[in-house]
């Protein structure tokens, strides 16, 4: 059945008349002119190839995405809550000795500065608006058979991880995502963003809650029709995260890591001195006892 399939609003390729192509997105991310690729439904992959690679891979992706991007998160989020907290205790206990030392309590309560919690930290809504993703379906891949749209659905997920593990992987070769200072860099704050904003469409809490609700019901044509405008969503995600990779100074990047690094090390070789000093003045001092203990035998 003649369709196209590409993210939400990003469909500006002409429709070929003769035999109309599904529109997915480019293999990689090194090739960034060619935002995108055609291929016709018989040139997919079968569903028995896609799967057992498209398991393979989510098995790794999901639990970075879910277990680390949580739990670090969490951990950031308990340290901001523990320092409030250890700022009021000691906002309390010098209120406690100035009471204690004055004898008269002070009338009203002190204002203590607290630490705001960061943005993306705090719980926001759901970036998914289950209509709205909807309307992304065409008709075309409204009307396709169920095999078909498990196919297409099972295909788009893949490539949709397989490009952000991509992208991943190349910024931690960079060093960009967790690297101090990198934020003055020029396009760095909007591909944090836009790293953050496929997470949240990623693991959309409405999604998962839909999908699970229809599969409980044995909607199964219905499940997996919003399975692949998940898909397209996470694509239009995957989009904005290319151009704002496409748009970050590397060179800038580069003496950034470089000068952590070597700020790094800088450390390292102080402690590592210091620690030797440490050790040369103990076993001069093991010296200088075993001396002295030697004189008061003699004596």
């Amino acid at each position: 059945m003649p369709t196209n399939i590409c993210a939400p609003g990003t469909c500006t390729a002409p429709v070929r008349s003769a035999t109309q192509q599904y529109l997915l997105p480019r293999p990689s991310i090194s090739e960034l002119t060619n935002t995108f690729r055609f291929y016709t439904l018989e040139s997919l992959p079968s569903a028995d190839e896609i799967e057992p690679l498209h398991t393979t891979l989510q098995r790794r992706q999901r639990k970075f995405i879910f277990d680390s991007m949580d739990a670090r998160r969490a951990r950031m989020r308990a340290k901001v809550l523990h320092r409030n907290e250890r700022t009021r205790l000691k906002a309390r206990r010098k209120e406690q000795k100035e009471i204690l030392r004055s004898g008269v309590k002070p009338e009203g309560q002190a204002v203590v500065g607290l630490e705001p919690m960061p943005k993306f930290l705090q719980e926001s809504e759901d970036p998914v608006e289950l209509g709205r993703m909807m309307e992304g379906l065409s008709k075309e891949e409204m009307e396709m058979g169920l095999a078909d749209v498990c196919r297409v659905c099972t295909y788009l997920e893949y490539r949709a991880d397989a490009d952000y593990e991509e992208i991943r992987g190349r910024c931690k070769e960079l060093g960009l995502l967790r690297m101090k200072g990198m934020g003055k860099v020029r396009g760095m704050r909007e591909l944090r963003d836009a790293i953050r904003a496929y997470e949240k469409v990623e693991g959309s809490q409405a999604v998962r809650e839909a999908v699970e609700g229809l599969k409980e019901r044995r909607e199964e044509k219905e499940m997996q029709k919003m399975k692949l405008a998940h898909a397209k969503l996470m694509l239009g995600a995957i989009k904005e995260i290319s151009k704002s990779f496409s748009n970050v100074d590397l060179v800038a990047a580069g003496l950034v890591v470089e000068k952590r690094k070597a700020r790094r090390d800088g450390k390292r070789e102080r402690r590592t001195g210091k620690m030797e000093r440490l050790k040369q003045r103990v076993e001069q001092g093991d010296n200088d006892v075993q001396t002295l203990m030697g004189e008061i035998k003699k004596e």
